[in-house]
């Protein structure tokens, strides 16, 4: 056998390739082409605004105020962003698929997307030296008033994260009247500063980002500061602006192994100019000059939300307006196409973002999110805290965190606001069976010498004219015995008591004249000699 098996196992062999699949092909991905997320409902309040020194000029407007409610799966979704990181292994931030073969190849698609940017911008941060009662305090300061505050000799207490009481720490009302440090050299110091705004002019960065909705702006403490390694006063903490941007993204995705691979080849935010446009009958009715109404149509504000103030939470001042239109690639203007760009809307030349959906996300970033600056540690005044604010304090690069974000967004749009892109390729695996026919040859050999062999023994049976002994035991162990034994059943064979004589013998295996080892029969009689009784029966 060992001669045997290793030929049998090398007679097939097998290979594969994969074949493209043609007419039958039903892969499909997810993309997005519109989000229309969130509601409005008009309160029946009626708003009058007069702005002689701002934007608007000295027209006082009228609103129709509408009450909003932002979309909680898009929210939950900043949620995990902050908290999931993706592994080696994992992606939860995967779009759906369908790839029956497991292995499928997409068409180059654009799908619309979130997209984040953070910048460096400690380069402005500004050091103030704040003294009182004997004791000295270090105030670091943005423009457009973000600060961070801790005395000169703060450290970090064994308990990294306590909830401690407001009145062993400094006044955290740093934007309001009671700005002055007040704390015992036992407080907790300040580790982070997160402002959430939406309002681009107030950005060091973002200003001429046109698509960005909102930005997060960071102070936060060095490594150095936090492990105690390095004082307060002399240990300037790292400044970010992080902006959260609707984009276009173009993917190239395929599945192999029934793994999907994604990348992002391009990225554009590029906004097209008949977007958010006022509807012209309430425009023209509240607004009389021409200059003016031109200022409506733009986002002169430097905000997607509202240009004229900052409302109350869950109302919306505005005209209604169109939609937030992004072109289908970089620099076409709306009326333009690119013939060869793939889109998912029957290739449209944008994507659109509704007034709707903009306004209730800023206003759940603005308002739910961060009403105020979220302070990390947590402290009385600020209960349990944010869990946004401890990520952002813990994170060790602030891109990838905001690009968690933007990619936990992106997938959930994707997903709950997307269509399927069936334009694809699909391969199927086929598999393919060669027989090796030299290796065929030795065990064919072994077959044709054994069938000969038994076809040689049943030849012979035959012509003796003996009876063959198949299965029978008996004849096996007839020839073990001695020779007076063998005689007796010859001669119970002749008169045909063959089987009555083997029923009434017993034998012994005995060592016979010349040492060989043979059975005897002993009859009936107890035999004092050693050995072994075999009852011969059948």
């Amino acid at each position: 056998m060992f001669g045997y098996d290793p030929f049998v196992q090398a007679i097939v062999d097998t290979s594969g390739d994969e074949f493209l699949l043609t007419g039958s092909s039903k892969a499909k991905i997810r993309a997005s082409n519109r989000i229309c997320v969130g509601e409005e409902q008009t309160t029946g309040t009626q708003i009058t605004l007069t702005n002689k020194n701002g934007s608007m000029g000295p027209d006082t407007v009228v609103f129709q105020e509408r009450a909003l409610t932002s979309d909680f799966g898009l929210t939950l979704a900043v949620y995990d962003g902050f908290v999931n990181k993706p592994s080696a292994l994992t992606n939860p931030y995967q779009s759906s698929f369908s790839c029956e073969t497991g292995n499928c190849t997409f068409q180059i698609f654009d799908s619309l997307a979130v997209c984040s940017r953070c910048v460096n911008v400690s380069d402005h941060i500004r050091r103030e030296q704040v003294p009182k009662e004997g004791t000295t305090y270090t105030r670091y300061t943005l423009p457009y008033d973000l600060e961070i505050l801790n005395w000169d000799g703060a450290k970090q207490p064994e308990n990294p994260y306590p909830v401690v009481p407001i009145e062993s720490l400094i006044n955290r009302q740093l934007y309001g009247d009671t700005d002055q440090p007040s704390a015992a050299a036992s407080s907790s110091p300040n580790q982070t500063v997160v402002k959430v705004i939406a309002n681009r002019s107030e950005s060091i960065s973002f200003a001429n980002f046109t698509t960005t909705f909102v930005v997060f702006r960071i102070i936060q403490s060095t490594p150095e500061f936090v492990k105690n390694l390095s004082p307060w006063n002399t240990t300037f903490p790292l400044a970010m602006e992080c902006g959260l941007s609707f984009c276009v993204n173009r993917y190239e995705s395929n599945v192999s192994k029934g793994i999907l691979h994604e990348s992002i080849i391009n990225s554009w935010v590029e906004w097209s100019h008949p977007s958010l446009l006022p509807q012209d009958q309430i425009l023209e009715s509240n607004i009389t000059t021409k200059k003016q109404r031109e200022k409506w149509m733009h986002s002169f504000n430097h905000t997607l939300g509202s240009p004229v103030a900052s409302e109350p939470h869950g109302k919306l001042w505005d005209f209604p307006r169109s939609d937030l239109l992004l072109a289908t690639h970089p620099n076409l203007d709306p009326g333009d196409h690119d013939p060869g760009a793939t889109t998912v809307s029957n290739h449209l030349p944008y994507f659109n973002i509704t007034q709707v959906t903009i306004a209730s996300t800023i206003d759940w970033f603005t308002h739910v999110l961060a009403p105020e600056p979220l302070m990390y540690p947590a402290t009385a005044d600020t209960g349990n805290g944010s869990p946004v604010a401890g990520a952002i304090a813990k994170s060790t690069n602030l891109s990838t965190t905001f690009d968690n974000v933007a990619r936990s967004m992106t997938a959930w749009i994707r997903e709950n606001e997307g269509v399927w892109v069936t334009e694809s390729s699909t391969k199927k695996w086929v598999f393919r069976f060669r027989i090796r026919w030299p290796f065929v040859t030795v065990p064919v050999a072994v077959m044709v010498a054994s069938a000969l062999y038994l076809g040689l023994t049943i030849w012979q049976t035959r012509r003796n004219g003996v009876e063959p002994w198949k299965e029978d035991a008996f004849a096996a162990i007839a020839h073990g015995l001695d020779q007076e034994s063998r005689a007796k059943i010859g001669q119970a064979e002749r008169v045909g008591l063959r089987n009555e004589a083997a029923m009434g013998m017993k034998v012994r295996l005995r060592q016979g004249m010349y040492g060989e080892v043979e059975l005897r029969d002993v009859g009936r009689k107890d035999d004092d000699e050693r050995g072994t009784i075999l009852n011969t029966h059948p």
